[in-house]
């Protein structure tokens, strides 16, 4: 599988991967797909590919976590940014990437 230049990461997961690293089931993975909730790539009209950033981004609003437009991720239940102080679910921040 290629690989970041920069980072020597895969450029891609498949379902499997994801559901290994985060620790759910496969199935959730593939529904997530097909809801439109988990960004994913079909190859060849055989293979799903995710970006990591996506699956992180994926598992991180599934949690409960939100990410404020500086980039960081904050915790559930906190009300502002640890990072830039920007009230969380004000206008302008992003709930899901």
């Amino acid at each position: 599988m290629p690989t970041h230049a920069v980072a020597n990461e895969p450029r891609f997961l498949r379902p499997k991967r994801i559901a290994t690293m985060y620790g759910v089931s496969l199935s959730l993975v593939y529904k997530a797909i097909h809801d439109g909730d988990l960004p994913a790539t079909k190859f060849r009209d055989r293979v799903w590919l995710i970006e990591p950033t996506s699956a992180e981004a994926w598992i991180r609003y599934a949690s409960g976590s939100t990410l404020c437009n500086c980039g960081q991720w904050s915790e559930y239940g906190d009300r502002f940014c640890a990072s830039c102080g920007q009230r969380i679910g004000e206008p302008g921040v992003d709930a899901y990437p």
